[in-house]
Parts: structure tokens; C-alpha cells; sequence
């Protein structure tokens, strides 16, 4: 199930993107903050630097912020401190859905999961804390390790999802080591 199909987020620059088309074979971190939170404003600069690095490296990592901002004003100030990542527009409930899909009860949070919305940590910020860019490399094993669990018929033997297996992917990790999946074209090489 593709938990972001038909989904409009917003980019820096204020144009509608379509989600689905956004995080098409794409790792996700889904980076719930605020303005008025100081551990969010302290952890802000590591994800920056985190999200610019493997940007730099041309990796398959794109941010979506969701905001807990009081106001749309707050959260576009916030916003100018962000690297060039996509958010849900202030008023958007799907922000709740997702704080309530993920079991989100405080902030910051980083939530890093597959292009179609499966959990690959819901340590982000504590893996990006500790480990930096390194951690990239972990979270392609689990996507490709996902990919591979998801690409097989659920419990009844049907296949529930008719876009399942209509992709194959490689994801490559900076090591150079490279998982196969049937799931989705992610592929990672270092420069």
C-alpha cells in the first residue's frame, strides 16, 4: 500500500508537488518538527548538512517536513532554515494521519521509511545524530530488505497491491555493496 499516492505536498518555493510522484523510488524521512521546539531547532543544522551531503552524492533521500507550528506563518519561518525539502501545507490533515500512523507523540522526530510508506527506523534523528551520513547505508539495506519481504503475496495468497512486482530495483550503499529487490528503482552510487 502506497501511503502517499495522490497526496499534494509543497516545495521551498511554495509550488504543489504531487507526492507519490516526489518519493517515487526515493528513501523518505519524514521530519516531524516545529518552530517553538528547541531540540528541533538543534537537530535543524545535522539534518541540513545530512540531507545536503547525500543530495551532493545524487543518493534516492528526499525530506517531508510536517509541521506541529501553531500557525502557517510560524511554519514558513521555520521553513526558511530547512534544506530544499517538500512539506504538507500547514492545514493539511493528512499531517495527522500520519503523526497517528507513525505513532508520533513527541518532536523531533525522524521517521525514515520505503517509497511506499513501510518503516525502515523510526531512529532517524538518533541515527543521523550518531552516525552521519554512514546511516544512509543502513537504511538502503532495509528498503532493499522491505522491498523483498513486500514483493511476496500476503497471508491469503492474494496479492492486494496490482503495482506490486511491476518494478525491479538495485539499491547500491557507499560501500558499493548492492541488494536486488522486485519492488522499486532506487539505486545509490558513491561519487
Amino acid at each position: 500500500m502506497n501511503v502517499f499516492r495522490g497526496r499534494k505536498v509543497v516545495s521551498r518555493e511554495g509550488l504543489q508537488v504531487d507526492l507519490s510522484v516526489a518519493l517515487d523510488n526515493k528513501i523518505v524521512g519524514l521530519f516531524f518538527s516545529a518552530s517553538w521546539c528547541p531540540p528541533c531547532r538543534r537537530f535543524l543544522p545535522l539534518l541540513v548538512e545530512f540531507y545536503e551531503k547525500l543530495r551532493e552524492r545524487e543518493a534516492p533521500l528526499e525530506i517531508v517536513f510536517i509541521s506541529s507550528d501553531v500557525s502557517s506563518a510560524d511554519m514558513s519561518e521555520y521553513m526558511r532554515h530547512h534544506g530544499n525539502w517538500l512539506s504538507l501545507a500547514h492545514s493539511d490533515v493528512y499531517a495527522r494521519q500520519l503523526k497517528q500512523r507513525y505513532s508520533v507523540w513527541t518532536i523531533p522526530k525522524l521517521i525514515v521509511v520505503a517509497p511506499d510508506g513501510e518503516i525502515v527506523t523510526t531512529r532517524g534523528r538518533a541515527e543521523v545524530t550518531e552516525m552521519g551520513i554512514d546511516c544512509f547505508d543502513d537504511w538502503v539495506t532495509s528498503c532493499a530488505r522491505l522491498c523483498n519481504e513486500n514483493d511476496v503475496d500476503d497471508v491469503d495468497g492474494q496479492d492486494d497491491d496490482p503495482e506490486r512486482g511491476k518494478h525491479s530495483a538495485t539499491f547500491v550503499a557507499v560501500d558499493g555493496t548492492r541488494s536486488d529487490s522486485q519492488e522499486n528503482d532506487i539505486l545509490y552510487t558513491q561519487t
